[in-house]
């Protein structure tokens, strides 16, 4: 077998397994973020929430500071700045957590 058929058999098997273990980084990474946000206090997770750009982070301190019975209300003017953010990405993640924790204002800001 010369090298080029070697290279057409195992190129795309080593793009597949580069991926795979990308994808296995990424999400090993994400729930160590989850953890180390669900253990800390509320009064760390809410300035982590003010500060914080990282929609995975904002998303799981809300849900945490939800299921301890905090009032959210603080966040309200930080998702409606991000609702407005140039970068769609951050724009459509901050719209989908005001749906979601904060339905009355989703009429607000459907447009």
């Amino acid at each position: 077998m010369s090298f080029m058929s070697w290279l057409l058999f195992f190129g795309p098997l080593a793009v597949v397994v580069g991926v795979l273990i990308g994808q296995l980084s990424t999400t090993t990474s994400a729930r160590r973020k989850i953890r180390r946000i669900e253990k800390l206090p509320s009064e760390e997770i809410c300035k982590l929430l003010l500060y914080e750009a990282d929609i995975i982070a904002m998303r799981s301190g809300l849900r945490e500071l939800g299921r301890r019975d905090e009032v959210l209300d603080f966040i309200k003017p930080r998702l409606l700045d991000l609702a407005a953010h140039p970068n769609s990405v951050v724009k459509i993640e901050a719209k989908a957590l005001l749906k979601d924790y904060f339905p009355a204002v989703d009429p607000l800001i459907s447009h």
